[in-house]
């Protein structure tokens, strides 16, 4: 493992908190595009794979958020 800064603390270094506000807003939005395919919204089988995909996506992105927060605070 390297000492490399992140790319939080390259990019946003006078925003300590984008982690985390982007990290509310990826949650808001799965909520939404869950919500979307439990209301049976899926025209289709490939539309509600796509759907699914995309929530798979939002979480790997909140993971990517939980990982910077931890960075950013020395754990």
């Amino acid at each position: 493992m390297t000492d490399r800064p992140s790319a939080v603390r390259i990019f946003a270094p006078e925003h300590p908190n984008l982690a985390r506000t982007l990290r509310a807003k990826l949650e808001k939005e799965r909520a939404g595009l869950a919500a979307n395919i439990t209301d049976g919204l899926a025209q289709d089988w490939a539309d509600y794979k796509h759907r699914a995909g995309v929530i798979k996506g939002i979480d790997a992105a909140i993971q990517l958020c939980i990982n910077a927060e931890s960075e950013l605070n020395g754990d």
